[in-house]
């Protein structure tokens, strides 16, 4: 008995893993002026073109405005873009007192998708960013 019930307890296991990942990294796309207003939920994806600002930094600008992107430490990964080049950003909108003069707001960069190349995950769900956790952290 006991070893029908595993296989069954196994998928549906996984089966709620996977409808968890989707509901936490489903996004609507979104203008960067309406991700302040009409955005619902917590994951949004805005597509634009980038302006390099310093060291995997980047300004994000469409038609109705320009946001900055907070990717993650260079220690962790080298974020390398072309300057205008367009892609399509998932992330979270995050409060930054100090944004970069010209910005609306900041997001929290979960994925970028870029056009004929591979695309760039640094996260797959809202929370802690993986290199918090990560047993190197340079001095």
């Amino acid at each position: 008995m006991l070893i029908r019930i595993v296989p069954i307890a196994l998928a549906v296991s996984v089966a709620i893993g996977v409808l968890a990942e989707l509901a936490f990294t489903r996004s609507r796309t979104f203008t960067i002026t309406s991700a302040l207003t009409d955005a619902e939920t917590a994951t949004i994806t805005i597509v634009g073109t980038v302006t390099p600002h310093g060291q995997n930094n980047y300004i994000l600008e469409d038609k109705t405005g320009k946001i900055e992107l907070q990717t993650c430490p260079s220690w962790y990964r080298r974020i390398l873009l072309d300057h205008n080049e367009k892609v399509a950003v998932t992330g979270a909108i995050i409060k930054n007192n100090k944004p970069p003069e010209g910005t609306l707001y900041s997001l929290a960069v979960f994925k970028i998708e870029r056009q004929g190349k591979p695309e760039i995950v640094l996260r797959r769900k809202p929370g802690k960013p993986p290199w918090v956790s990560s047993a190197y952290i340079p001095r």
